[in-house]
């Protein structure tokens, strides 16, 4: 019997002595090879959509002569819509979906984003009101003298407070 507890005891000793080593290396020999690992290609990247007012603003010439019709009575929403497709933003064209059928719903809409009408009706003639009316023949207005407003001017304002004509009003 003393001679199985030696064996025991040679065997746990050459067991321990491997688990140490690693184990025993035995030569790998798999008959297919592996293909190459191809390196994982990144993401594709994802589409930052611009804010509507954003979209808005920076395609704003194509909306300076349909503005006026806000005001005026003149106001057809297919001439706004080929616009606002083309720009190709989703917000935009969502918030048009909403409002395009209320006048009062897109200049309130315009206002928050600091695009508006000036609501002035008449006014004597100062520097300010140069850079904001012509007259309906499209002269230059006269300092000290008194005029009626016959179109609005639009006027975009911006967080330091200043005020950027985007079209210009007529007057008699």
């Amino acid at each position: 019997m003393k001679f199985v507890w030696i064996a025991l005891a040679i065997g746990a000793i050459v067991l321990i002595a491997k688990m140490r080593k690693g184990g025993e290396k035995t030569p790998q020999t798999d008959p297919t090879p592996t293909p190459p690992v191809k390196p994982l290609s990144p993401p594709p990247p994802v589409k930052q959509s611009k804010s509507a007012k954003v979209a808005f603003l920076e395609n704003i010439d194509r909306f300076k002569a349909l503005l006026p019709t806000l005001c005026d009575g003149s106001f057809n929403s297919s001439d706004w819509t080929d616009n606002i497709i083309d720009i190709d933003n989703d917000e935009l064209t969502m918030y048009w979906k909403k409002a395009h059928t209320s006048v009062d719903a897109w200049l309130r809409l315009l206002a928050s984003w600091g695009l508006k009408p000036d609501n002035c009706t008449s006014f004597k003639a100062m520097d300010v009101h140069k850079k904001m009316y012509v007259t309906k023949n499209g002269t230059e207005i006269t300092l000290g003298q008194s005029y009626n407003v016959i179109q609005k001017c639009w006027i975009q304002t911006d967080s330091d407070s200043r005020n950027k004509v985007i079209v210009m009003g007529k007057v008699e």
